[in-house]
């Protein structure tokens, strides 16, 4: 609405200067005709009276005039403003471009521009409209037509163009006037997006060039602005692909950029302290996320590094940033010993060997279980999270490992793995049995009817030849009671074999599946091989069509994981609704990561570690951050030692639980 007001307000003006403008302005011979002046008023009058079909009749009279007259040029510009009116924005900008091209020399080229414009706006080509319009207003002297113009240019940069696509349009731009004002522009959205760095490179840039350039003390002030007020450099390396496009990597890339963006967007708004990012992209390249970290721990206003994202990558660059004593913080990297590297090298995403440590401690010391198995793939994702969890069971008072089985990526038949299972998880006191079958000693039978049991009962279970729980037979002390009487007792691991007879001695059974693949598969075989027990999972399990899909083997298994957002939650609410406001997108897993690493940095920061030494301490310092998708506790291991514990029931994921490991 307000484009529209802006477009018809500025026709009066131009229709009266039309009306004004001396024959001699135009570039061609010119013929002079009483009637065209009779077609051009009767236009006119049409237009002003928003008949706008009779005016479009009238100018294209005098552009179907063989010759040109001095109205002629008037006409085009004037006929297509109605036809823009009227819809017809393609036949707009085809006519525009006829002029534009015939009368190069015309004092209407300015208008004949923003017209032009305001018809690709209505076009939604935005790229050409941001272009026409710059030409307008370089060409123009006409102040209300200017401020007109920077108007639409300004809707047009916040509304409908990002932040590559004026990058873009800038690379390509030879003309300097372009060149100018892009740069300012850009250097704007960068300023708000925290990229400080980039802003004021491309600032300089702009000033050595274009020292005459019309918006030179705009370009130079806000140059100063920047200098002035930049207090920390934060370099940010991620696999942006800016000059490829390689999806998923480079959707991880920006989705982690956005949410670092958004975070600082907020300090800055919020901070006396501003920040800006030095942002690098690797191309998921090790060697080149070296070369990019060895640049800036070489610059002294770097006071730390986010990522990178790839483990490979971190192991390739934190040795150079630990040795210069930059703090390196990677955002999502998983692989155990990372931290080990250094004092100033640090997680906010667990290790491999904290998510199994994890589950663990909330299996033994909040489940209250003690008989523990793992289930395991031998690839080194799951060897590393079951070790985790096999070593943390092992220093937990009165928990233990009754046995755990590994299996190779892929493979579908565990016959051999549950057989293990099911033989050690029928040799404990529960799955001791008396035999009634062959030849029984009769004074056994006496002996076994002293204990109280019926004889009636005792002549059966031989009738039938039947194996007898001792528990069963002789109560909870049954064991016991066999042993002082010197029955012949059988380990139940004979009957591993035996599908009838049920593993109920297993509290839980942990499963670090490598994908949502494998759920069904698993859980089927446990269910199959009647082992009766508590599934436990990693992140892996947090995917609820798989859930869904495999519900009668898989209800009530609890799982740790990275991420978890409540969308009813208010502080999510109101992050999800400012997120997309300022982005215009939506927030997904990678951008919160990106998000809470970051506003951790920022909460650091505001409470006055400002200098490298400075973050790296506060890090190590056993803080806590409530994020978004995440709670983070960092502490002298340097790796975030949180995880939300999750339980898939009857249909709905919840969290009932944070793990908070010592």
């Amino acid at each position: 609405m307000i484009a529209v007001t802006i477009f018809r307000t500025l026709f009066s003006l131009i229709i009266a200067f039309l009306l004004l403008t001396d024959v001699s302005a135009q570039d061609r011979r010119v013929v002079f005709s009483e009637r065209a002046n009779e077609y051009f008023q009767s236009g006119v009058e049409a237009f002003e009276n928003e008949n706008y079909r009779q005016a479009l009749q009238q100018f294209e009279m005098i552009l179907d005039m063989g010759d040109v007259t001095q109205r002629t040029t008037a006409a085009y510009v004037m006929a297509a403003k109605s036809m823009i009116e009227l819809g017809q924005n393609r036949e707009a900008s085809r006519l525009l471009q006829r002029f534009l091209d015939r009368f190069p020399r015309s004092l209407y080229q300015d208008d004949a521009y923003f017209t032009l414009g305001v018809a690709y706006m209505r076009d939604r080509r935005y790229e050409d409209a941001l272009i026409t319009f710059m030409r307008a207003l370089e060409q123009t002297d006409n102040i209300e037509l200017q401020g007109n113009a920077e108007a639409y240019l300004a809707r047009i940069i916040n509304e409908h163009l990002s932040i590559d696509d004026l990058q873009n349009i800038y690379e390509e731009s030879r003309r300097e006037f372009e060149r100018g004002f892009l740069a300012l522009s850009l250097a704007q959205k960068y300023m708000e997006r925290g990229n400080f760095g980039l802003a004021q490179s491309l600032l300089k840039e702009a000033v050595e060039e274009y020292s005459m350039h019309p918006l030179i003390s705009e370009l130079r002030s806000l140059l100063e602005n920047i200098e002035e007020g930049v207090t920390l450099k934060i370099g940010v390396i991620l696999p942006l692909f800016e000059n490829t496009p390689h999806e998923p990597l480079r959707r991880l890339g920006r989705e982690l950029l956005e949410g670092v963006q958004f975070a600082v967007e907020q300090h800055n708004a919020e901070s006396d302290i501003q920040l800006f990012l030095d942002i690098r992209d690797t191309r998921r390249q090790p060697s080149v996320a070296a070369r990019h970290v060895q640049e800036l721990v070489n610059d002294n206003e770097v006071v730390m590094i986010l990522g990178p994202v790839f483990s490979d990558e971190v192991f390739a660059t934190a040795g150079v940033a630990n040795a210069r004593g930059v703090p390196i913080i990677t955002p999502t990297a998983t692989a155990n010993h990372i931290a080990d590297i250094g004092h100033y090298v640090f997680q906010t995403n667990p290790d491999y060997r904290t998510r199994g440590r994890a589950m663990a401690r909330y299996a033994v010391e909040h489940l209250g279980y003690s008989a523990l198995s793992v289930l395991a793939p031998t690839d080194s994702h799951g060897q590393d999270i079951a070790e985790g969890f096999i070593d943390e069971v092992n220093e937990l008072d009165g928990a233990y490992i009754v046995v755990n089985e590994w299996y190779r990526g892929g493979e579908t038949n565990f016959t051999q793995q549950f057989y293990n299972i099911r033989r050690y998880g029928l040799q404990d006191s529960l799955h001791l049995y008396i035999s009634f079958s062959g030849e029984m000693d009769q004074s056994d039978i006496f002996k076994i009817a002293s204990t109280g049991v019926e004889l009636e009962l005792l002549d059966s279970l031989i009738e039938k030849e039947s194996a007898v729980p001792v528990i069963e037979l002789l109560g909870e002390d049954g064991p016991r009671i066999a042993d002082s009487l010197g029955l012949n007792v059988i380990h139940g691991d004979l009957y591993a074999d035996s599908l009838d007879v049920p593993v109920e001695s297993i509290d839980a059974i942990y499963l670090p599946i490598t994908s949502k693949d494998e759920m069904g598969i698993v859980s089927a075989q446990i269910a199959y091989h009647n082992v009766r027990t508590q599934l436990l999972g990693t992140g892996e399990w947090n995917d609820i069509l798989a859930l869904e899909e495999n519900r009668r083997y898989v209800n009530g298994v609890y799982f740790t994981s990275d991420s978890f957002w409540n969308t009813e939650d208010s502080t999510f609410i109101e992050f999800f609704d400012s997120f997309r406001e300022s982005m215009g997108s939506r927030p997904t897993r990678n951008t919160l990561m990106g998000y809470d690493t970051m506003k951790l940095l920022s909460m650091l920061i505001t409470e006055g570690a400002t200098t490298r030494d400075g973050i790296a301490e506060a890090l190590s310092s056993g803080i806590f951050y409530r994020g978004i998708h995440s709670p983070i506790v960092m502490g002298r291991n340097r790796v975030n030692a949180a995880k939300n514990v999750l339980r898939y029931m009857a249909g709905e994921i919840i969290k009932v639980d944070e793990i908070i490991l010592n």
